[in-house]
């Protein structure tokens, strides 16, 4: 083999390592989304939602907060 078709091969290799990685899968994907995980208690419920993609130990407080003061 050269070295042109040893580089295509190896590309082809890590693109779809990198495709394979990104494919994600899986039921939970999505699962933050339900409303039902939420046990805030909403005061406006006429106000926008707010997506958040991040964990905190104390986030229903921090989320209390932020509804408090919107």
């Amino acid at each position: 083999m050269n070295k042109k078709a040893i580089a295509a091969a190896m590309s082809a290799a890590a693109l779809a390592a990198t495709l394979a990685g990104c494919s994600g899968g899986g039921d939970a994907a999505g699962a933050g989304a339900n409303s039902t995980n939420c046990t805030n208690k909403i005061v406006h419920a006429d106000a926008p939602k707010v997506s958040v993609w991040a964990w905190y130990p104390n986030m229903a407080t921090v989320v209390d907060n932020f509804n408090n003061s919107h």
